[in-house]
């Protein structure tokens, strides 16, 4: 029905032999055309299990717009994240956007998934998610904050040098963690050695939060869940189309605050001209040799972000040019209002339905589901690494409970030993 209410979009089912359910996919034709249009050639694939009464898992596609929120791609149903299933749904996904220039596929690190990307999209770069590497590598090699913080700087440097500085870095904590994230190879994971622009998408950040929007419908059955979905990106299409054409400056709102982040930074930099549109730049850091004409810096974060970096805009600034003609359009508000013109429409009742007599007769049964013992968990459990938010009481600034369900006597003065002063003053409201 999404074919009849929604004219372009790209849907597709399969059964087994058994005329059993086994793997379903749909692309709204407002999603694909804003991806294709307005979206950074990035896409951020995940899978999240179902727990309704045919269970199995929903394959997530999005990407990231130009005001750094969500935009979702394509979803697909099936039993489970196997080499088969993943494959499925990718190649439905490559049917619905085709062949996409310079594009980079993010996930974790499942043989799958991996497998299934370098077969379907051959001429994507897949990057690893650095959050799932991280994790990985702690698990492997033992917790360790400094290992994990050297790590995390490592994944975000742009000059190969700072890059190879932290991994020393790196080698000198725990020489096991270096030998295991150059194993998965540098440009999987390093902005200073990735082939292509992952821009600030990193990590499968965005797919998971797109699952913990959608996980409402975890237990529904397969029509509710795609139903569900509808109606998310329905809201969200509205909300994002009416905030975007509201905009009155030439960026989005997250490329402004960017901007003007560095442009605090390019204040305190010495500019020394070469040529009318190249120049030296001396900072507090390490040098920049920019070139305006080809939007490059030899700090490559205008390189890779497309966005100006503190030395490009100190240059801009001394010439009196104007720093949004310096960043990509996909940056800006006429992108990011084209990314939603797009409408999602509902289904509409299933009695005005116009269904094809082939269609009609055939009945899809539903696909064998697995029932395990006990009651189905219903939140995730966090993976080895993560750290889990506490909460903390706001009465007796306890961790474990809230003030509703507190049985402390209400008192302004925190107990001994919990809790940081700035921790305490925010729970209390007194900062």
């Amino acid at each position: 029905m999404f074919e009849q209410t929604n004219p372009g979009t790209i849907t597709d089912f399969h059964t087994d032999s058994s005329n059993r359910f086994m793997y379903m996919f749909f692309c709204f034709k407002a999603c694909k055309d804003g991806f294709l249009s307005s979206i950074r050639p990035v896409i951020a694939i995940d899978g999240m299990f179902l727990i309704g009464p045919h269970k199995g898992v929903l394959f997530v596609a999005v990407c990231m717009d130009g005001n750094e929120q969500i935009f979702p791609l394509g979803f697909g149903v099936g039993e489970s994240e196997t080499n088969e299933g993943w494959e499925w749904f990718l190649s439905r996904l490559y049917k619905a956007v085709g062949e996409v220039e310079d594009l980079v596929i993010v996930s974790d690190r499942k043989n799958s998934i991996i497998t299934s990307v370098e077969k379907v999209f051959p001429n994507s770069f897949h990057g690893a998610c650095v959050i799932h590497l991280q994790r990985n590598m702690l698990a492997h090699c033992g917790k360790n904050k400094a290992l994990k913080r050297y790590f995390e700087r490592a994944t975000r440097v742009y000059r190969e040098s700072q890059f190879l500085q932290l991994m020393e870095q790196l080698a000198n904590i725990n020489f096991k963690a270096a030998q295991y994230v150059t194993a998965v190879r540098f440009d999987r994971w390093s902005r200073a050695y990735s082939p292509r622009k992952r821009y600030n998408i990193l990590s499968t950040n965005i797919a998971e939060s797109m699952n913990n929007a959608l996980k409402g419908c975890k237990e529904l059955p397969i029509t509710g869940v795609i139903d569900y979905i509808r109606g998310v990106l329905q809201g969200w299409f509205y909300e994002h189309r009416t905030s975007a054409l509201k905009l009155t400056t030439q960026l989005t709102t997250a490329a402004a605050v960017a901007i003007g982040f560095k442009d605090e930074q390019a204040q305190y930099m010495w500019v020394y001209p070469i040529t009318f549109y190249t120049f030296l730049i001396k900072d507090r850091d390490l040098d920049g040799h920019v070139d305006l004409t080809t939007k490059t810096c030899n700090c490559r974060e205008f390189d890779v972000d497309q966005l100006p970096c503190a030395h490009a805009l100190a240059c801009i600034r001394l010439r009196g040019f104007s720093f949004p003609d310096y960043c990509t359009p996909y940056y800006t508000s006429a992108f990011l209002v084209a990314t939603y013109i797009g409408e999602i429409l509902p289904m509409g009742q299933p009695s005005e339905w116009l269904v094809y007599l082939d269609i009609a007769s055939k009945i899809v049964r539903p696909p064998v589901g697995r029932h395990p013992p006990r009651r189905p968990r219903k939140n995730r459990i966090p993976p080895f690494g993560e750290e889990v938010t506490q909460r903390r009481c706001t009465t007796c600034h306890r961790v474990g409970h809230n003030s509703h369900t507190c049985t402390c006597p209400k008192s302004s003065t925190p107990s001994n030993g919990i809790g940081s002063t700035s921790e305490i003053g925010e729970a209390s409201g007194l900062l």
